[in-house]
């Protein structure tokens, strides 16, 4: 199968990327209301969190699940064309090296957009309540997607999707053939041993922990971004929502403080998820994972 070095993935999600900023305009929103502690609510602040974020991850398991199905459908021709040849039961990594980044990249714009400028106005408002800050604090400032740092997040995150995805799915393929060679079976029953892998019930599987991981991250790293883009903010809180559903890993990460543009420190925590290669900038812990951040307003 066609070898993508990282420098041609670079260069197609790029390429993608610059397009999409350039047909969006800085987005602009006031905000002001909520308590007057100067003080969060943790379990307000995350129902709010999940409330915001639910109906992107739904619409973009759609999405996923939908490429996902037109990739095994090229598959399958394949399978119908050259039924007892195995070696050509391939598709095209490059062509959908670009579908599926620039997917990500239309879906993460407007993520980024949203939880950045969601982190601003609220870290505004939580600056002005607190007595501490003597400094005037604007009502609202407008998020910046086309800051160098947004930029280069949305960048790590749309390179990282789509080449962990489509290696996945050619891993899947190799996998699955060499193991019914080794089980002695047909070309039919390996041709329907890759079917069934790549089929409807095992796609949309898949595209529910894709959306649910990219979405959690997406937000909490544009979240992030906003926080930074305050000029309030000093740090980040992980927030863990303690009830039946959490595990014991994201029950030990509640309340772990990191400054903004660093890691968590998670070397007591039993990591079988690696999204972002040993680190921790923003949640998710895992697969599933429903943790967020809050900010760390400035003390002077």
């Amino acid at each position: 199968m066609l070898k993508l070095t990282e420098e041609t993935i670079e260069t197609i999600v790029n390429s993608i990327v610059d397009l999409i900023l350039s047909n969006q305009g800085k987005y602009q929103k006031n905000s002001e209301g909520g308590g007057q502690s100067g003080k969060i609510d943790n379990e307000l602040f995350w129902e709010s969190y999940i409330k915001r974020v639910d109906p992107h991850e739904k619409r973009y398991i759609e999405i996923v699940n939908k490429d996902l199905n037109k990739l095994s459908g090229e598959v399958f021709t394949k399978i119908e064309v050259y039924p007892d040849d195995t070696d050509k039961w391939k598709f095209d990594k490059k062509k959908w090296i670009g579908e599926f980044a620039e997917i990500e990249a239309t879906f993460l714009v407007k993520l980024y957009k949203q939880e950045g400028q969601k982190a601003i106005d609220e870290a505004l408002k939580l600056a002005r309540k607190k007595k501490s800050i003597k400094a005037e604090i604007p009502i609202s400032i407008a998020f910046d997607l086309f800051n160098p740092l947004v930029k280069e997040e949305l960048l790590k995150q749309t390179t990282r999707f789509p080449a962990g995805l489509i290696n996945t799915t050619e891993e899947i393929i190799r996998g699955t053939i060499a193991t019914g060679i080794e089980a002695g079976e047909s070309i039919d029953k390996l041709a329907d041993r890759v079917m069934e892998r790549l089929g409807d019930e095992a796609n949309r599987n898949r595209a529910e922990m894709i959306a649910r991981s990219e979405t959690i991250y997406g937000s909490n790293a544009g979240a992030e971004m906003g926080y930074m883009q305050s000029g309030v903010v000093e740090g980040k809180q992980w927030l863990t929502s303690i009830d039946e559903r959490s595990c014991i890993e994201c029950e030990l990460m509640n309340n772990r403080t990191a400054s903004l543009g660093e890691s968590f420190n998670i070397r007591d925590i039993d990591l079988n998820f690696d999204y972002t290669d040993g680190e921790m900038p923003v949640p998710p812990l895992h697969c599933n994972c429903r943790c967020t951040i809050i900010p760390l307003i400035i003390k002077v």
